[in-house]
């Protein structure tokens, strides 16, 4: 049995502060609302420093960061990139000016130069709660995960109540095999906001990982109570109803996971698994015919077990 691909990281690449409400917005929406609401509406340490800021010069680059957060806004990223480097060029100590260019880089996917910006804004100001967090996701997207990890633990010595930090330090050591530390920190996460986005369901994840599946499942019914149109969430609580034998269960898990999202391969292979176990080969030949379009591969693996007799366990991605 198969979790779809590895449990979804808690929020999109930068949506750095959301308080969003499950099943109401879409990822899309509250990317968009966080583009502006990431990028600092005047930089601190030029507002720290404002008993000298009578110059021309200052005014010129807070017109420019302001010009940049307007683009950025709108989705002209290079255009935005340029006017944050204009502003730097300006003012190079100012430190949240380094960071919006990295979010403005982090737009573009442009990923080193993102760390760069953002690395820079901790030689300024090593305590800068959101460069850690940033970079921390920066990290993440390039699945440098144990670098992830450092930048991520940075910043909750900092604000150890922090739930979508400590949301997104346990998935990083789900992905580096460290599922009794993922497990620790998620509860955590959850304990300070239990409908922290995807946040249960990850904690599902960490938990089928170390076989704990009626645990597991709790926690994936728990996210389905705040986000009950996600797939991911209904896929991966079958493979908990079927390693607790509750088969029957785990098949109208997997078929409301695809009435969500009827391409998705994994839940069909689940499908077909779980059809397969409780001996209905013909529902579980149909997931193969299915399969052969969406991942040969998968539909080979099914069909193979299905005519071997063997038993698919429960696997995670």
């Amino acid at each position: 049995m198969k979790s779809i691909n590895s449990p979804m990281f808690l929020v999109a690449l930068l949506a750095l502060f959301a308080s969003p409400s499950p099943g109401q917005r879409t990822q899309e929406a509250i990317n968009k609302e966080e583009n502006s609401a990431q990028l600092q509406t005047r930089p601190a340490s030029i507002a720290d420093d404002a008993t000298s800021a009578a110059n021309s010069g200052e005014n010129d680059f807070i017109a420019l960061n302001e010009r940049g957060m307007e683009q950025v806004s709108a989705g002209q990223y290079k255009e935005a990139i340029a006017s944050f480097n204009k502003a730097i060029r300006l003012s190079p100590q100012a430190s949240e000016l380094h960071f919006n260019l990295g979010v403005a880089y982090s737009y573009l996917k442009r990923y080193e130069e993102a760390i760069a910006s953002f690395e820079q804004v901790i030689r300024l100001k090593p305590d800068h709660l959101k460069a850690l967090t940033s970079l921390g996701e920066v990290y993440y997207s390039l699945s440098r995960f144990a670098e992830a990890a450092r930048f991520l633990n940075r910043a909750i010595e900092l604000n150890a109540s922090d739930a979508l930090t400590l949301g997104r330090l346990g998935t990083v050591y789900f992905q580096l095999g460290r599922y009794e530390e993922a497990v620790s920190t998620l509860k955590q996460a959850v304990a300070r906001q239990n409908d922290l986005p995807m946040a249960n369901n990850n904690l599902g994840s960490a938990l089928c990982k170390l076989k704990r599946y009626r645990e597991a499942l709790a926690y994936f019914e728990q996210d389905l109570r705040f986000s009950p149109e996600t797939a991911e969430v209904y896929n991966n609580r079958g493979v908990a109803l079927h390693e607790l034998k509750r088969h029957r269960a785990a098949i109208e898990s997997y078929r409301k996971a695809l009435s969500l999202k009827p391409d998705c391969a994994i839940a069909h292979f689940n499908l077909g698994a779980t059809y397969f176990a409780v001996n209905d080969k013909t529902n579980a030949l149909a997931q193969v015919k299915r399969l052969r379009t969406l991942d040969p591969a998968l539909a080979q693996e099914l069909f193979a077990s299905v005519y071997s007799n063997l038993v698919v366990s429960a696997r995670q991605a």
